[in-house]
Formats: C-alpha cells, structure tokens, sequence
C-alpha cells in the first residue's frame, strides 16, 4: 500500500500550512476570522507558533500521511493533542484567553474559539482525553483512507490509555467520524452575520470513550507515543 502514517518535523510545516490554507479556503468562517486575507505576516506569526508548539508543548502530535508512490509527498495530516499524564497542564479551559493574529478580526476570533473552548472544558474539564484539532487531506486524495488512519492513530492511544477522544466537526464531516466510532455530543453554532457574513456556522462536538467500563479514566503514566 503507498499510504504511510508518520510522525511530522519541523521540515514540513509549509506543506501542512499549505493543506490547512487549502482546506479552509472556501469556509464562509475564513473571511470572517481574516476580512482582509490572510497577509505574510499573518503567515509567518503562524509558522513560528507552531514551530514554538512543537518545542514546548510535549502533548501536541502532528502526524502526516505520504504516499510513497508520489516520492514521499504529504497528502495528509492531522494534529493531535495528547493530554495524558502530565502533560494534561496543557490542557486550556479559560474561554476569555485572546485569540489574535495579524489580520485577523479580534472579536470574531475571540468569540468563536473561545466559544468552542468554553463547550469543550465543560464536557471534558481537565480530565486526560486525546483531542483532534486539526485534519486536512489534500482534495486530489480524497477517499484514499488517509483520514481514516489519522483519525484511528489517536484513537487508539486513548484507547489503550483509556480516555476519550474528541473533537470539533462539520456537519459535513459528521459521517466520517460517526463511523470511527465518534458520537455527537453538543453543537455550537457561531453567527456569521453578526460580522458581515450570511447564515451560521455549525460545529458539532463529538466523543469516542474508550471500551472500558469507566468513561473517563484518570491515568498518571506518562505517554510514550
């Protein structure tokens, strides 16, 4: 099979912010967040925090998909948030925390992450838990299945550690996850208008506990993964 699930390094990081920037491109919420585009500065602010993340932040895994036929090329990725052992002091719960970047609308930014946050430490709080942040496949690889082994990498961490997964979909994506096993478990739904833009957008919060009897297991043993 051509398809090969790696670990990402720092050498990647244009090739998933080029995937990010082309999976997002045509969201109504992108224009919203950044009214003016997303400028080189913008750009470069982003590259640097995630450079920063990859150095400080010992919970935050970023996973690649290549497909071998194509010389290595990066048709995929994911990242994932590990918080288990003592890397849950990751774990972020203040919904008021700023969210700004160059050229973006700090307000609507604020509102819509904090928003998502807010949700999310009341289902979760500061119990370990693997979250999925982020997933984006190039469109021209679309139904190959790298999704599918991004999304199970993590899965089954928490299974094996036994926590839950989570993350934050659109409806569009809801068949995907629900046959991973995810469940929906709230909605959070953000409006566009508010900030010059037409209809809502809708982010739904879905779980997958592991298959033990307890639904959220506390776990001091620190992830090797």
């Amino acid at each position: 099979m051509p398809l090969k699930l790696l670990t990402a390094e720092p050498g990647d990081i244009p090739r998933i912010v080029q995937l990010e920037d082309e999976a997002f491109a045509d969201s109504p919420l992108t224009p919203i967040l950044f009214p003016g585009g997303k400028s080189q500065d913008s750009q470069d602010t982003y590259v640097e925090n995630l450079l920063q993340q990859w150095q400080d932040n010992s919970a935050s895994r970023t996973i690649k998909v290549i497909d071998t036929d194509l010389d290595g090329e990066i048709i995929a990725f994911a990242r994932w948030y590990i918080f288990i052992g003592d890397d849950v002091r990751f774990i972020k719960t203040d919904p008021n925390e700023r969210h700004n970047m160059p050229g973006s609308n700090e307000a609507a930014c604020n509102e819509f992450f904090g928003g998502l946050l807010k949700i999310r430490a009341r289902i979760l709080g500061r119990n370990p838990h693997c979250f999925l942040s982020t997933l984006c496949t190039d469109p021209q690889h679309q139904r190959r299945g790298a999704g599918t082994m991004l999304i199970q990498w993590g899965c089954d961490i928490a299974q094996k550690h036994g926590v839950p997964s989570f993350l934050e979909a659109s409806p569009a994506g809801l068949p995907v996850y629900q046959k991973s096993g995810f469940e929906e478990v709230d909605r959070f739904v953000f409006n566009l208008e508010k900030y010059g833009g037409e209809g809502s957008r809708v982010n739904v919060q879905m779980i997958k506990y592991p298959e033990t009897a307890s639904k959220i297991v506390q776990n001091d043993e620190k992830l090797q993964a």
